[in-house]
């Protein structure tokens, strides 16, 4: 969030000194706040969470609640986390997001390290839901 911050206030102060007798204050007031709204939206609002059984996913956009038992498989990209269901439908998580150089590399990342902690939780619950409809 900081570094976006950054970037809108030297954009902001750039604006301002080359065209200074334009700006008013409702005008350098109003980019802020547009530009600390679209910090939450695009950096501090995307997560990703499990909920006993559940996936969650938040995206800027909207968000998702999938079954773990309903997942086929959980890929790391460059675009997000793409979850896979048993329905061959998919859903992004923009929050963790793969970076290009490690995927050209080859090189471990946490993207690969979550997405398979999600995959493992995901078997977990599809064992639990087994043993519960064999008892």
């Amino acid at each position: 969030m900081v570094g976006g911050n950054l970037w809108i206030f030297l954009v902001i102060a750039f604006m301002l000194a080359v065209t200074r007798d334009a700006w008013t204050i409702e005008w350098v007031v109003g980019f802020i706040a547009v530009g600390a709204s679209a910090s939450w939206l695009f950096i501090l609002r995307p997560w990703v969470g499990i909920d006993g059984d559940d996936l969650i996913v938040v995206n800027p956009l909207g968000g998702w609640r999938v079954s773990l038992t309903d997942v086929a498989w959980v890929e790391p990209a460059s675009t997000g986390l793409e979850i896979v269901r048993r329905d061959a439908s998919s859903v992004t998580a923009w929050a963790i997001q793969q970076g290009n150089l490690t995927t050209a590399f080859g090189r471990p990342s946490r993207s690969k390290e979550i997405a398979s902690e999600i995959q493992e939780e995901a078997t977990a619950a599809k064992v639990r839901l087994q043993a519960s409809s064999d008892e």
